[in-house]
């Protein structure tokens, strides 16, 4: 898959007001500013191993969703969103999207990534 397929339409799942700070924060971080070369993005992944350190073990948290950021140039200008001062991208497969209940993007402390598709 090219890194330009795969991104959500626009009104499919709506994000919540505190997962929109969280990912200004995130785009603040990384220096990422309205119209610059990088979009941040609510990404999904099938599969995330993660170590808490060199020595640590690898503990696989399964799928989840994470921020992300693109190269706007891999980004369709038609799935940009602008919200509450962020401009962002969702890439969700549909097959995740379409089954959640709320089609809701939201902030979650109890995730290791802190974001929850509900």
């Amino acid at each position: 898959m090219h890194p330009e397929e795969g991104f959500t339409p626009r009104h499919a799942v709506t994000v919540s007001p505190a997962a929109l700070a969280y990912a200004r924060a995130f785009a603040e971080a990384i220096g990422s500013v309205q119209g610059g070369s990088q979009v941040v993005a609510f990404d999904w992944s099938n599969s995330v191993s993660v170590k808490d350190g060199p020595d640590a073990p690898e503990r696989h948290l399964g799928p989840c969703l994470m921020l992300a950021a693109y190269q706007r140039r891999d980004i369709p200008p038609e799935v940009l969103r602008f919200a509450g001062g962020l401009e962002f991208a969702v890439k969700i497969p549909a097959s995740v999207w379409s089954m959640s209940a709320q089609k809701l993007i939201d902030r979650d402390d109890g995730c290791y990534f802190k974001l929850a598709l509900r």
